[in-house]
């Protein structure tokens, strides 16, 4: 039986227990080229991007009893009406390789098709292997767009009536 992952919103409470998670997992941050704080966390928690609405921003936590096991970070309706964008998801390292993720990502994918969402979008680091492979698993394709900044690039990929922007 395939386990129903409930997601909660992450609050303020919860911050220190992410922080937790995210540092579980050093080389997403290496890949990333970032340090890991708890006031960047704490910044993620509100954090929009251009004309983005706040009413449509989700941080969610999905928790194994007490145990913060994930988090799903996102904004419905953009960068258009019938899309999303996962800005950040990560899964405890203890948790990782157990179809968990997956799992959750596949639920969350099921419940946008019912809601009328067509498409979602996210970018991982263009050197991690295990990011690409974890997405194209979850049913995403490379759009062919990248994201270049000064030490980093990010490859954009896309699920469902992908459309350019």
């Amino acid at each position: 039986m395939k386990q129903y992952w409930q997601p909660i919103a992450i609050t303020e409470q919860d911050l220190e227990k992410v922080y937790q998670l995210c540092l579980s997992n050093p080389n997403y941050y290496q890949a990333m080229k970032e340090s890991l704080t708890l006031d960047k966390i704490r910044h993620n928690l509100t954090a929009l991007p251009p004309q983005a609405k706040a009413e449509d921003k989700f941080y969610w936590g999905y928790w194994h009893n007490q145990t913060l096991i994930a988090v799903l970070e996102g904004v419905f309706h953009y960068p258009t009406e019938d899309c999303v964008l996962i800005g950040f998801f990560m899964v405890d390292q203890s948790w990782q390789r157990q179809g968990i993720g997956a799992s959750i990502i596949q639920q969350f994918l099921n419940q946008l098709d019912k809601s009328g969402i067509s498409q979602a979008i996210l970018s991982y680091p263009s050197d991690s292997e295990s990011s690409r492979r974890f997405w194209l698993n979850c049913g995403f394709t490379p759009t062919g767009e990248r994201d270049e900044y000064e030490d980093l690039t990010l490859v954009v990929m896309a699920w469902g009536e992908f459309k350019k922007i």
